[in-house]
């Protein structure tokens, strides 16, 4: 190996005329020699993107890591990276969850990790699959679909393209998670009006999801303080739910007649000044 990091030009610099890179080519045996490979846990602050490396090798690599300031291999999966991200986070995938609820995505079309500006989306599978493709969409300028659809051109901010294959719903779910991206932040943006805090709406780069920010009048009336008291209270029904079906408090809760109604009211009692 010639050096112990490398950036995405090295990478680029490893083929000598493509201006897009394949998952085969990501996947090619002789990278092996010329990526370090990171066998330690390791928190990924961001990513372009975690490739899933299919490929049996002696090392143990399951992950190609391309991110802002290295390119490396990783002995984690992308399940495995993607939770060590999100355990490192305040906003991890509950908030995530009831957010795609409250804004009534179908249940049946799983989002990636998406809050504000941040969004990672998952290719393959589901976010829960240890083998998915993820892509980061705020460092996206353009997606571009290949004939038969199977796969996608992902053209980032930062001047490299890559060729990754998606599910057959990559296009209705790129629509959801960039419209919960938009109204994700205008929901901060009310949550700064009621802190007494300006805040500025404005994305880190002028990538793919800058195209649901066009419908900021809709947004601004639709994501107001009442839907976000609204929201905290959806949040509030989801942990008294699980709290009260709870296989060990089965007997206890037996006693209320509505004992998910009991706690709800007890916890909105507490926003209440006396």
């Amino acid at each position: 190996m010639n050096k112990d990091v490398i950036n995405t030009r090295d990478l680029y610099n490893l083929w000598e005329v493509q201006w897009c890179l394949s998952k085969g080519d990501l996947l090619a045996p002789w990278l092996r020699t010329k990526i370090p490979i990171h066998r330690k846990s390791e928190v990924i602050k961001d990513f372009y993107a975690l490739i899933n490396y299919e490929v049996d090798n002696p090392e143990g690599i399951k992950a190609l890591v391309i991110a802002p300031n290295e390119v490396f291999f990783s002995t984690k999966s992308t399940r495995e990276l993607m939770q060590l991200r999100i355990n490192s986070h305040i906003i991890d995938v509950f908030f995530d969850r009831q957010l795609r609820d409250f804004l009534e995505v179908p249940n049946n079309r799983e989002l990636s990790s998406c809050f504000g500006n941040s969004v990672m989306m998952h290719l393959s599978g589901v976010s829960s699959s240890k083998c998915a493709d993820w892509v980061a969409l705020h460092h996206i300028a353009e997606i571009i679909p290949v004939i038969d659809g199977s796969e996608r051109y992902f053209v980032f901010c930062q001047q490299f393209a890559l060729r990754l294959p998606v599910q057959s719903n990559f296009s209705q779910r790129l629509v959801d998670v960039t419209k919960m991206s938009s109204r994700s932040i205008f929901a901060l943006h009310c949550i700064g009006e009621q802190l007494n805090l300006k805040l500025t709406i404005k994305r880190s780069n002028p990538s793919i999801l800058q195209r649901a920010d066009t419908q900021y009048a809709y947004l601004q009336a639709s994501v107001t303080e009442a839907e976000i008291i609204r929201f905290r209270q959806a949040i509030e029904r989801v942990i008294v739910a699980q709290v009260c079906t709870h296989p060990e408090l089965t007997e206890s809760m037996a006693v209320f007649d509505n004992s998910i109604d009991f706690f709800q009211k007890s916890m909105q009692r507490q926003h209440k000044l006396n």
